[in-house]
């Protein structure tokens, strides 16, 4: 969620349509012809990890790092963004260290890929 207009927005969603017609060009391909897991390399979280980074050196210091944020267990307002600690958004997520289903803290479940078809 944004603010209407926001630079983090704008900028993820720039980005993001011009990876996928680069991605596009060099497969010799039209957007259609492209993989689910090209697409989610090309255009996922990474970028959303990238932009915010970048903003948040702009507006509160040069050196921020990802690891500044990410073990964090409440929501906690870095600026303009409010960055939710993992539970809320990636459940499941062994690689990120995130409990299973039943966190009281989940907002959502990842359902990955038709994870959601697994009875949970």
């Amino acid at each position: 969620m944004a603010a209407p207009g926001h630079e983090v927005l704008r900028t993820v969603v720039d980005r993001a349509a011009y990876a996928a017609m680069d991605l596009a060009d060099k497969e010799s391909s039209d957007l259609s012809g492209l993989g689910l897991g090209e697409v989610i390399a090309t255009t996922g979280p990474g970028i959303w990890t990238a932009v915010i980074l970048e903003y948040l050196r702009k507006k509160l210091r040069p050196d921020l790092q990802y690891r500044d944020f990410s073990n964090i267990t409440e929501p906690t307002l870095f600026d303009d963004i409010l960055v939710l600690p993992i539970n809320a958004f990636a459940t499941g997520q062994e690689h990120s260290g995130s409990i299973r289903a039943g966190s009281p803290d989940a907002l959502a479940r990842h359902a990955f890929r038709g994870s959601w078809k697994v009875d949970w």
